[in-house]
């Protein structure tokens, strides 16, 4: 699965892309793309959600899996009340 948020980001696609084909051995059938560039699914939460489900479905023991996510993280409330930096990544819908 690669989830990608901006739709500049068109060329890092074909990069991984050629990575996972020319490298890695996938087949472009068997690759979810998320991306907000009207071609491909966007990356909403529901999307990824979804995407993420898929992928445990069709998932065997021993195979492998890849996810690349490229997007903006965000500040988070902290239990203090302050707003910190952590690891959060933030679906296409979301807004402050």
């Amino acid at each position: 699965m690669i989830i990608l948020r901006c739709p500049v980001l068109s060329e890092l696609l074909k990069n991984i892309k050629r990575y996972l084909e020319e490298v890695q051995g996938f087949q472009e059938r068997d690759m979810l793309i998320l991306m907000d560039d009207g071609r491909h699914q966007s990356p909403t939460k529901k999307n990824i959600e979804e995407a993420f489900e898929r992928m445990v479905q069709y998932s065997n023991a021993g195979d492998v899996v890849f996810v690349h996510y490229s997007g903006h993280g965000g500040r988070v409330r902290d239990l203090d009340g302050t707003y910190r930096m952590h690891v959060a990544s933030e679906p296409f819908e979301y807004s402050d």
